[in-house]
C-alpha cells in the first residue's frame, strides 16, 4: 500500500532535491546543523538554569554533537561533568517541574512506608499543571519558569498539606513524623529537629527556613503537630520550588 501511495518524483526538502522516500527525510534532517543545535538546547535547558549556559557553550555542545553522529550518551556526560553543571550558579537555581516537586517530599519523608495512591498523585501533578501523557503539544511542556502560575502555586501548596494530612493515601493515613524526625534526630530540640526537616525537604539549612518552621509550630504543643506545622512552612517557602 505504501508503495502504491509514495511519490516517485523529485521533491525539495531543506535545501536538498531528490527522489526521497521516508528514510531520506529523516537523515536530511540529523544532517542539518540545526538538529544538534535544537538538541543542545533542550538538554541544557533540562540540567542547567535559564540563561546560564552562553551561545558559545551552546555551539560547542552543537559541534561536538555533530562530530559524534548525535550521540545523546555523549553531551549528557559531558554535561554531568562539567564545573558549570556543579557551579553555585546553578545549584538550586532550576524550577523544580511538577513530578520533582511531587516526589522529593514524598522520598525525604519517607513515604514509601506507606504508599500513595498513584492514580491520586497523577491527579495532583494534574493540578500542578503536568497532565501525563497529555503534553500541550509536541514541543511537550515549556518548563521553567512557565511552571509556576497562581493556579500551579496553589496546587502546590495544597499538595504539601495533603501529604501532611494522609490524603494522598487511600483510605486516609496521617504520617507519624515524631517517629521518622526522631529517628534522625532524637535531640529533642525543636531548632534541631526543624533543621534537619529543612535539610530534608529542600537541601537548605537557612536560618530564615528554619525559623519560619519553628515560627509556623509555635502554636502548637502536641510534636506531631508541631512537626507537621514546620513541614508546611518548608513547603511552602520560595526555596523549595528550586532544585
Amino acid at each position: 500500500m505504501q508503495d502504491k501511495v509514495h511519490d516517485a518524483g523529485n521533491k525539495s526538502f531543506l535545501g536538498q532535491t531528490g527522489n526521497f522516500n521516508g528514510d531520506d527525510v529523516v537523515r536530511i534532517l540529523l544532517e542539518n546543523p540545526a538538529t544538534a543545535r535544537r538538541l543542545a538546547s533542550r538538554l541544557t535547558t533540562e540540567f542547567f538554569a535559564d540563561g546560564l549556559v552562553d551561545k558559545a557553550g551552546m555551539e560547542e555542545l552543537a559541534n561536538g554533537l555533530r562530530e559524534r553522529q548525535l550521540d545523546i550518551r555523549w553531551v549528557v556526560e559531558t554535561i554531568l561533568r562539567s564545573e558549570l553543571f556543579f557551579s553555585n550558579a546553578n545549584i538550586a537555581k532550576r524550577i523544580a517541574d511538577p513530578t520533582t516537586f511531587l516526589i522529593a517530599p514524598l522520598r525525604a519523608l519517607e513515604c514509601w512506608r506507606e504508599r500513595p495512591s498513584t492514580l491520586v498523585m497523577a491527579e495532583w501533578l494534574s493540578r500542578m499543571g503536568l497532565d501525563l501523557f497529555y503534553p500541550p503539544n509536541v514541543g511537550g511542556w515549556n518548563g521553567g519558569k512557565a511552571w509556576l502560575s497562581t493556579r500551579s502555586l496553589i496546587a502546590r501548596t495544597n499538595y504539601a498539606k495533603a501529604i501532611v494530612d494522609g490524603h494522598l493515601c487511600s483510605p486516609t493515613k496521617p504520617m507519624n513524623l515524631t517517629e521518622l524526625v526522631s529517628k534522625y534526630d532524637p535531640s529533642d530540640s525543636l531548632q534541631s529537629q526543624a533543621r534537619w526537616l529543612a535539610l530534608a525537604l529542600c537541601n537548605n539549612s537557612d536560618t530564615s527556613l528554619i525559623q519560619a518552621g519553628i515560627k509556623a509550630a509555635d502554636a502548637e504543643v502536641d510534636r506531631e503537630q508541631q512537626f507537621a506545622k514546620v513541614v508546611m512552612a518548608i513547603l511552602t517557602k520560595p526555596e523549595v520550588h528550586l532544585h
